[in-house]
């Protein structure tokens, strides 16, 4: 029967596998594979023939089994890891493996250095079935017993610990023979020395305690080789392009779980902007090992006006006619970046606006410094040295710079734009405008350009990059008008519209009149703060293209114990239960404001810069309502006030002796205690 090993479900296998080892059968040795199974290995082609055997297929011991990829890779797809024999004995990576490692690229290195050590301080040996490795498709995991020992996830370090002092802390449960030990949780590892050595110190307790795991047979033989092979971790690194901590420029980035068009958005201090900057950011970052001198030239050249890269140009050629500058390829890579359709003209006017004034063969009055220009009777245009190392020694660097340029290490590519809207901004700054050229008119004059908004800039970026994603973080994305500044570009950012899709739609730019379109892999994420406007408020065509994602505050992220003895949790929901029945849930008060509070001078600087002025925007000085909120401890009443009216026809009865609501000044910080207590 051909492609035997495809007759089988994963249940049959592991049957067969059962009872091999179960009636100690032995296998005729594989020549080149083994299969891994609770730590023992078998011959493939054995462990198929036995399945046939127990299904009862008929004549099964007549089959002839081809080994290698023929029956190796129907037991990878059903989840079977493969060893290669060789000297190393070396496993067979698995793609889900691949696919974890790539995702978590970044953290991976200083994930296995914590590894590393375990192994050495333990003297940990593979197949012991005191612990165990795993992994899901984003995270990567590592217990002893029934306890995580240390773990690694796109945003987040998890690490056992005799210590509470990670960002977020749980109590691990207890029995009879375990110990107290915290499951701690981190963004970013601060010291990992220390680190090492209280993870260490807790899995030592651990390790002891342990007699056996009874999640054992869920190793993965394939991690736990990178663990203890750390020669053939290298190896895999490299291909998959894992080193100093960064991935090298031909791994592709991994698909992101993320709407292209998405909206945060919740009360004030939920976190909405943390987020945006922390878990976002990353994903739009490029690593690169090495910056090659093209980039680098290309990010020089970015940043030039039109008369230093004239410059950059003569310096480079000597002498040349305005035809030679044309070509030149920093001319080439600057028009790239320029809006100007003219370039001929643009060159022209540059050469002569920054041309010295005692130079005969140029007749322009009007002249821009910095002036070391030169043409002579046939046309040729040079630099006249001293007067540029006079007027402008500093584009001698940058010419330097580009012609001694060594590789550089460890740059960061940002591939993302951060914008605030508020309500002066306009369709001009985030799409394209007119504005003034203070720096590449020629001859003195005032003279306006089209010049892109950020939207557009960050679009022409993407188009030309599709192999990466790019990003346009919009903080506050309520506070600006937004039909006005996405103007007629608000059909585009949908995602069937968008470059490349069928239904893909272009528009022609109202200033520059040119042919635009959203490229797919920008993707916009922005917060909205649902205290300055409701969701309901935005703009229905606006809505409708983005996907949100509501932000409230998260109770448990806030230490319940603490060195003040306040309960700050117990405070904040008491505060947020109030507010929800005299308001609504939009305006409740986020978790941020009692994150890092170590003193009571601490909170008290937060009551007084943050969490009163909010409540006096939400209820628009109405200080009894405060008082509803934070209790006698902080709102005063003064009843029956008496006051003099002028004389004037009008009922002023109903405001004699009207009562008063005031906030207490506290300075003393029991008093501020007591009160605090009081809510």
């Amino acid at each position: 029967m051909p492609d035997l090993a495809k007759q089988f479900t994963k249940e049959e296998i592991e049957g067969a596998l059962n009872y091999i080892e179960e009636n100690k059968i032995k296998l005729n040795p594989s020549t080149k594979h083994d299969l891994v199974y609770r730590g023992n290995l078998f011959a493939p082609k054995e462990v198929v023939r036995w399945a046939a055997r127990l299904k009862n297929l008929p004549d099964w011991e007549d089959y002839t089994l081809s080994g290698g990829e023929n029956t190796n890779k129907p037991l990878r797809a059903l989840g079977f890891t493969i060893v290669r024999k060789s000297e190393n004995s070396k496993i067979v990576i698995s793609k889900n493996l691949i696919k974890v490692l790539t995702k978590l690229s970044t953290r991976v290195l200083p994930y296995f250095e914590v590894l590393d050590y375990l192994v050495d301080e333990l003297a940990l040996k593979r197949g012991s079935d005191k612990f165990y490795f795993n992994y899901t498709n984003d995270k990567i995991v590592f217990n002893i017993g029934q306890r995580y020992i240390w773990n690694v996830e796109p945003l987040l370090y998890d690490y056992i610990s005799l210590k509470n002092d990670g960002d977020t802390v749980e109590l691990f449960s207890a029995t009879e023979n375990s110990y107290q030990a915290y499951y701690n949780r981190i963004k970013r590892i601060k010291d990992i020395h220390l680190l090492k050595r209280d993870i260490g110190e807790a899995a030592e307790l651990e390790l002891k305690s342990t007699i056996k795991s009874s999640r054992s047979a869920s190793n993965k033989a394939d991690l736990e080789e990178l663990v203890f092979n750390k020669k053939y971790r290298e190896e895999v690194f490299k291909e998959l392009g894992i080193t100093d901590n960064k991935v090298l420029p031909n791994v592709k980035p991994q698909p992101m779980n993320t709407p292209l068009n998405q909206i945060l958005y919740g009360p004030p201090g939920t976190g909405k902007t943390y987020i945006l900057q922390n878990k976002f950011v990353e994903h739009f970052t490029k690593r690169e090992i090495t910056i090659t001198k093209e980039e680098y030239v290309k990010g020089v050249i970015q940043d030039l006006s039109w008369w230093q890269v004239i410059t950059l140009v003569l310096l480079d050629i000597k002498k040349g006619k305005v035809k030679d500058i044309r070509e030149h390829p920093y001319t080439k890579l600057k028009e790239q970046f320029s809006t100007s359709k003219t370039v001929m003209p643009t060159i022209w006017g540059q050469l002569q606006a920054h041309t010295l004034l005692r130079c005969p063969n140029v007749n322009v009055e009007k002249r821009q410094e910095p002036l070391y220009f030169w043409k002579d009777e046939n046309s040729n245009w040079s630099i006249i040295q001293e007067d540029l190392e006079t007027a402008y020694s500093e584009i001698i660097d940058v010419y330097e710079g580009i012609n001694n340029y060594v590789p550089e290490t460890g740059k960061t590519i940002k591939n993302y734009e951060f914008v605030t809207f508020h309500q002066s901004f306009t369709y001009e700054d985030f799409i394209e405008g007119i504005k003034p050229d203070l720096e590449d008119n020629a001859g003195g004059d005032i003279k306006y350009r089209i010049k892109d908004g950020v939207f557009k800039s960050i679009c022409k970026r993407a188009a030309k990059d599709p192999e990466n994603k790019y990003a346009l973080f919009i903080d506050e994305i309520n506070r600006g008008n937004v039909s006005a500044i996405f103007g007629e570009l608000i059909t585009l950012i949908e995602e069937s519209k968008r470059l490349g899709k069928e239904e893909a739609l272009q528009v022609t730019l109202p200033y520059s009149k040119e042919k635009f379109g959203v490229p797919d892999n920008l993707y916009i994420i922005s917060t909205m703060n649902t205290a300055d406007r409701s969701v309901e408020a935005l703009d229905t065509a606006l809505r409708r293209r983005f996907t949100f994602e509501e932000m409230m505050p998260n109770y448990e992220v806030i230490e319940s114990e603490n060195s003040l003895g306040i309960d700050l949790r117990e405070v904040l929901e008491t505060i947020n239960a109030r507010i929800e029945v005299l308001l609504d849930r939009d305006h409740l008060i986020g978790h941020s404001y009692f994150l890092g509070v170590d003193s009571i001078a601490t909170l008290m600087a937060r009551f007084k810069n943050n969490i009163i002025p909010l409540l006096q925007e939400y209820f628009y000085g109405d200080y009894g309502k405060i008082g509803l909120v934070l209790g006698k401890g902080f709102v005063t009443k003064a009843e029956g006030m008496k006051v003099s009216f002028a004389s004037f026809d009008y009922d002023s009865e109903m405001y004699r002796g009207k009562t008063t609501y005031t906030l207490k000044p506290i300075e003393d910080e029991g008093e501020f205690r007591k009160a605090i207590e009081g809510i």
